[in-house]
């Protein structure tokens, strides 16, 4: 049987083999830590070397500086946002009152501002802002003739000029009867 002093230093020396490769892998894993959460070198130097000099010390205080979320994990966010900014782009607003409209609307029920007029030659909707009608190219002279003229009425209901005719004078067609629906369009 080997004498109690070498046992004692074996012990020693593989406890000490063992803190020395447990200090080298918490270095090797801060430096892969901070490379996976920031991008500047400068950061990757003071993280590692906060754990090479300060050891397990060093390693909660990197625990507690480091940055919240991985690089991959901000750019899964920001791509996330990005897509939610362009999905509510893609909807479809009253260009007068911001309410949600369908494409198809041909009035804003919210408001009554004319979004489409139909083309007198192939009955398509169109924008009312076009010259020409962009499925058959016929004009949309449509309404020219009623630029000069005030399109106001009173509101059965209030007694009031109503906003629908103003904005409906603007797009250039027939302003709304008294039951709040539009002309059609010649």
């Amino acid at each position: 049987m080997p004498p109690l002093g070498t046992v004692v230093q074996f012990i020693v020396a593989f406890g000490g083999a063992y803190l020395v490769a447990l200090w080298f892998s918490m270095i090797v894993w801060t430096y892969y830590d901070i490379r996976a959460r920031s991008a500047d070198l400068y950061v990757h130097i003071f993280a590692t070397a906060l754990v090479l000099v300060f050891n397990v010390f060093g390693l909660l205080l990197y625990f507690i500086l480091r940055p919240r979320e991985t690089l991959a994990e901000a750019y899964e966010r920001s791509l996330e946002e990005e897509s939610l900014l362009q999905e509510l782009e893609d909807r479809l607003h009253c260009p007068s009152c911001r309410q949600r409209i369908h494409s198809d609307y041909v009035v804003c029920p919210s408001c009554h501002v004319i979004l489409k007029n139909r083309c007198g030659a192939c009955d398509r909707l169109v924008n009312p802002r076009w010259e020409l009608c962009a499925y058959c190219g016929a004009l949309q002279g449509v309404g020219h003739e009623h630029a000069g003229e005030d399109h106001q009425h009173d509101d059965h209901a209030t007694g009031s000029p109503t906003v629908v005719a103003m904005t409906v004078e603007t797009y250039g067609v027939d302003a709304p009867g008294p039951g709040g629906v539009a002309g059609s369009v010649d």
